[in-house]
């Protein structure tokens, strides 16, 4: 080889060193433990491995992500697009280790994903990233989940397993729905609000709701809520969701009922609020529990006494 060609052929192997090892920064290698099946664990591991690496250079490259059909659903494909059209995001580390949780539907889910997301005034944030998988180890969701100090104070030590499980399915509807402000949703936030205000036939004890004075003034409070929120969604600001007062009770005769009272704070740069969310779920069927009633009430008009709780609610 003549020598005036070196200098060319140096520059071109530094070059595409230099551009393996930018590419290589932005991959991450996840390791999965807590599981038997070898042939499920490096499938998970691969999907995993590839979703996140494929939000990193999507990130990084300012374009939108591009996927194997065969790593996610169309389920997934499409909440994920949502949150990416909102904010963009990255995962913070190259290599991660994580435990598979299995979860009351049987899909298993792996949390604690560091993420930082690019907000609108060209600031971050930090998430933690929860994927959902189904049996066959395919990413059927992803969702920014509660801090882990809170998730885990939620979850105490020395409950028992049912309660264990529930407590989690509870957390799981939590992070979906605080989710659902990072996308967008507002149709699926609008749903979510409802309350059972007569009895009715059906197939659990849940057959009560409200009196009526206290639906209708729910009802007011939630019309007022979506039309704030959708003036909010619709100036394209970023939204943070947070949940403080995270209280969950039983019922004392029907067991498989549970009301879940907490302080929800929103915050975007030019609105905030405070309100109080309530649930009541029923667990009759573990595997796929049922929302019966979810209200907001406003923090600022709303007496401490009168924020609704488990012992409003009729149930027959």
């Amino acid at each position: 080889m003549r020598r005036r060609h070196w200098p060319a052929l140096v520059c071109f192997i530094f070059n595409l060193a230099l551009a393996t090892m930018l590419w290589s920064q932005h991959n991450t290698t996840v390791h999965i433990s807590a599981i038997q099946n070898q042939e499920l664990k490096l499938r998970i591991e691969n999907n995993v491995s590839a979703l996140l690496t494929g939000l990193n250079h999507a990130f990084f490259e300012r374009r939108k992500p591009e996927f194997d059909k065969d790593i996610l659903t169309k389920s997934a494909e499409k909440y994920l697009k949502r949150l990416w059209e909102a904010q963009i995001f990255y995962c913070t580390t190259t290599e991660i280790e994580r435990n598979l949780i299995e979860r009351m539907d049987r899909n298993y889910e792996v949390r604690g994903i560091p993420f930082k997301v690019l907000t609108d005034k060209n600031t971050y944030k930090q998430e933690e990233g929860v994927l959902i998988l189904t049996r066959e180890g395919i990413i059927d969701d992803v969702y920014f989940g509660l801090e882990t100090e809170q998730y885990n104070k939620f979850l105490k030590d020395g409950i028992p397993v049912k309660e264990f499980r529930r407590r989690r399915a509870i957390l799981g509807f939590l992070e979906i729905y605080r989710t659902a402000y990072d996308r967008k949703d507002i149709q699926y936030i609008k749903d979510v609000f409802k309350v059972i205000e007569k009895p009715k036939k059906t197939n659990s004890s849940m057959e009560g709701g409200l009196g009526e004075k206290q639906a209708e003034l729910i009802r007011l409070n939630k019309i007022q809520y979506i039309n704030r929120l959708k003036n909010i969604f619709e100036s394209n600001e970023v939204i943070k969701v947070g949940f403080d007062k995270i209280e969950v009770s039983q019922h004392p005769v029907h067991t498989e009922i549970y009301g879940v009272t907490l302080l929800q704070n929103l915050v975007s740069s030019n609105y905030s609020d405070q309100g109080y969310l309530f649930l009541v779920i029923d667990f009759q069927n573990e595997s796929k529990p049922l929302i019966w009633i979810c209200t907001w009430q406003p923090k600022e008009s709303t007496p401490e006494e009168e924020v609704i709780g488990l012992g409003n609610i009729k149930i027959y």
